[in-house]
């Protein structure tokens, strides 16, 4: 019985291991992107493009949409901010304004 709860815990380990892996890997790529000016543009396009810092309810069923857009948004600046906790505040110095003076259509 110890046998195969050794065996699953190796298994459970290996598998925790390869996730923090892979995890780390997505963090260097996602610090790779960050250490180029080219880059750090493209990443504040995406996040002003999500219009974080915007409402996005109007009354109409656009609001989910809006919020799908914020909802991504979120989650490349949670990326961002776990890769390099500076990152944010270098592209909101770098472009030299906020978010939530950007425009972009309808989102």
């Amino acid at each position: 019985m110890d046998d195969i709860y050794r065996q699953e815990q190796d298994d459970l380990n290996k598998k925790k291991d390869n996730v923090a892996r892979k995890r780390e890997s997505e963090l260097n790529d996602i610090r790779k992107v960050l250490s180029s000016a080219y880059g750090r543009r493209v990443i504040w396009r995406f996040l002003s493009a999500a219009k974080l810092f915007h409402s996005t309810f109007d009354g109409s069923s656009k609001t989910f949409y809006r919020e799908g857009w914020r909802d991504f948004g979120l989650f490349i600046l949670n990326d961002v901010n776990e890769a390099d906790s500076e990152a944010f505040y270098n592209m909101f110095l770098e472009n030299g304004k906020p978010l939530a003076n950007e425009t972009g259509g309808d989102r």
